[in-house]
């Protein structure tokens, strides 16, 4: 059974969002929305929905600071995307245990209210 993690935003100005998880998984492939992670030979896809255009990325978990703790042996997963003015925004992340194919397709959000 796929996890979830839903988010909703609404923003009064153009902003910058996103979504980032830190992992100790190796990043296997990046494909535009889905992101493939292996860690101790178990697999791991995650995948965007209800965002156009929203496209996973990596980013170094290395201390940019000599006073900061190192995260040895991590990396940093997650998207970033500009938001207009009075926008609300939400979407899901699935996180899809295994290596299968798996398409995603137009998903119904619904309120995490109603819920």
């Amino acid at each position: 059974m796929p996890g979830l993690s839903k988010i909703l935003f609404l923003f009064v100005s153009e902003s910058a969002a996103g979504w980032a998880m830190l992992t100790p998984a190796k990043v296997k492939s990046i494909e535009g929305a889905q992101i493939q992670l292996v860690n101790k030979g178990k697999h791991l896809k995650m995948y965007i929905a209800g965002i156009e255009g929203a496209v996973f990325k990596t980013w170094s978990t290395d201390p940019p600071n000599n006073y900061d703790a190192p995260n040895p042996g991590t990396t940093l997963v997650g998207f970033e995307l500009k938001v207009p003015a009075h926008t609300k925004k939400s979407f899901n992340v699935i996180l899809a245990p295994g290596n299968e194919k798996m398409e995603v397709k137009n998903i119904n959000l619904t309120a995490l209210n109603e819920w």
